[in-house]
């Protein structure tokens, strides 16, 4: 649903642009009906579209008025039904974005890229933004084996959630199917049929309710003394990016000034509720700001600034986190804390790599430093003898290719250092195998990409237990399972009660020998020549619900990242 949101609005208001251009004669609506329904790309072509946006950067540097762009792209984008989408969605998305879009588009930003965001066919500029970290000058140590822990040796577990999404205006009863990207929600109609009707517990086409995710956690404070600590990977509030703003929506409850904050707070409210005595580690989700995905670097100051953020996470986060920790973090977003001796937790702030991140395209040169913070921070791990749990909201994989590949050069710098990498955003259950550039049949680090408490969309909701190599004179503090466990949704709203449950031990159901990145190359080698075990890895992908003919070719491909250099 994101990628389509962005989609309407960047096509909408390049539309905009286009009819400003041209000049401000004859109504908004006239000028509107006479566009024709194939879009942008039956208005304009690449060239013209290129063209125009260059006019327009200038015309916007003579103040032409951002309002006036944003109300001719709400008319555009409702006239059009650009993405299918209806009135109240175009008019909150142009609403919300009109600012952060019109001021990166007007920018030094080339218009080649601009248009290869808008029309599908306009090819994009050839390595458009190329850069490079410098990596601290101390030698990369050899790379040795990880041994085994002896038998009988203490273990630690890692309770991961990550993209609950809770929903406050979820409302058993309502449509499932209200032509907006998100439903089961207020001021949806109710639902006619059983199958377009939301359920009590939720529904696999929406974000869930409050109860929902209580139940999760009443069932993890039952088996609390399983796990030791937690690591919390982001987006917590619902998908309605077309109405996520900073204002507040007061439910009679004490909250923030602020919607997207009620909703991190109202979740970490029970996060220590159930889970008091338990130390949280958490990163920061693309859905957790407002516009989504919106997180410019630090130069940008006032309004557009992203410091209110940083300074509520800080304030939910303050009971867990070291003060230097809570420094960086209302700074940027990112942190390193020490969990125990020996292992350290750093939090990236991944957004700063997401595509879709358009303060990106004015300058993506390693925003505010972090990748390089990222470096030195891993040197003094090394230089300590230390290890490091790395968590973030986006695997690697899925970010720019200049923010990907210099992360990917930090991960192979410091492979010995690095024991665990931690991720979400997909809402799946997934792991990224990532290789060595120079010799690509070496794995040199695994990605585990944790599944949603959320059943958006079409899975079920669920979690996983990361069991590491516990405190003893030589741990390694590595990981040795995953054991994950799931609510089946249509039996809870079929019998009225959730009954959440064990799903799978992934060193067993995969066969396993042990749990490091040479571990995982063999599996995909397995998997390659094993229909079956893609079937069984498919099937833990959406927590056990049925997810059709298996690609053997296109799954194993998603499981092995090699950035292009």
């Amino acid at each position: 649903m994101q990628p389509r949101v962005m989609r309407l609005l960047l096509r909408a208001l390049a539309a905009a642009l286009l009819l400003s251009s041209i000049g401000e004669a004859g109504p908004v609506p006239s000028r509107v009906a006479a566009l024709p329904n194939g879009g942008l790309g039956s208005i304009v072509s690449c060239s013209a579209c290129r063209t125009m946006l260059s006019v327009v950067q200038r015309l916007f540097r003579l103040r032409w008025s951002i309002d006036l762009i944003a109300r001719v792209a709400a008319d555009i984008c409702v006239s059009l039904r650009l993405e299918n989408v209806d009135s109240t969605v175009c008019n909150g998305v142009t609403s919300l974005f009109k600012d952060e879009v019109v001021t990166v588009a007007t920018s030094v930003i080339s218009p080649q890229l601009i248009c290869s965001r808008i029309i599908s066919s306009c090819p994009a500029p050839q390595n458009p933004s190329s850069w490079s970290v410098t990596l601290p000058r101390t030698p990369k140590p050899p790379v040795q084996p990880v041994p085994a822990p002896p038998p009988g040796s203490p273990v630690n577990r890692i309770l991961h959630l990550s993209d609950i999404h809770y929903d406050p205006l979820y409302t058993p009863g309502l449509t499932n199917q209200c032509g907006q990207p998100l439903c089961c929600r207020i001021p949806n109609a109710k639902g006619t049929t059983p199958t377009n009707t939301a359920g009590f517990w939720g529904d696999y086409a929406c974000d869930p309710p409050i109860w929902l995710v209580e139940s999760a956690f009443q069932f993890l404070a039952s088996v609390q003394d399983t796990f030791d600590w937690i690591y919390v990977t982001g987006d917590l509030p619902p998908h309605d990016v077309w109405s996520e703003t900073r204002e507040s929506v007061n439910r009679g409850l004490n909250l923030f000034p602020d919607k997207i904050l009620d909703v991190i707070r109202v979740t970490y409210d029970l996060i220590k509720k159930y889970f008091p005595n338990k130390p949280v580690y958490s990163t920061i989700g693309n859905h957790d700001t407002s516009p989504v995905n919106s997180f410019p670097p630090s130069h940008i100051t006032g309004r557009l600034s992203e410091q209110w953020l940083y300074e509520g996470v800080a304030e939910q986060w303050k009971d867990w986190l070291p003060e230097d920790a809570l420094t960086t973090l209302r700074s940027g977003g990112y942190y390193v804390a020490k969990i125990r001796e020996g292992l350290k937790v750093i939090s990236l702030q991944t957004n700063f790599g997401y595509h879709e991140n358009y303060w990106l395209y004015m300058n993506e040169t390693d925003p505010d430093g972090h990748l390089a913070w990222l470096a030195k921070q891993l040197q003094i791990a090394e230089d300590n003898g230390e290890k490091v749990h790395i968590i973030g909201h986006f695997p690697p994989s899925q970010t720019l290719h200049s923010w990907g590949s210099n992360l990917y050069n930090i991960l192979h710098r410091y492979e010995s250092t690095i024991v665990g990498q931690f991720y979400g955003h997909s809402h799946r259950d997934e792991f990224l195998v990532m290789y060595d550039q120079n010799n690509v049949s070496r794995p040199i680090g695994v990605g585990f990409i944790e599944p949603s408490i959320t059943p958006f969309t079409n899975i079920n909701p669920g979690f996983c237990v990361s069991v590491i190599d516990g405190i003893h004179p030589n741990s390694t503090h590595s990981m040795l399972d995953k054991e994950c466990y799931y609510l089946n949704l249509a039996d809870a709203n079929l019998n009225n009660k959730t009954n959440w449950q064990f799903e799978y031990s992934a060193k067993r159901s995969y066969n396993m020998k042990a749990f490091q990145p040479s571990d995982f190359d063999d599996l995909v080698g397995r998997m390659k020549e094993n229909t079956t075990l893609v079937a069984l890895y498919a099937q833990y992908k959406t927590k056990m619900v049925s997810s059709g003919p298996v690609d053997v070719n296109g799954t194993v491909e998603n499981l092995i990242w090699v950035p292009t250099p």
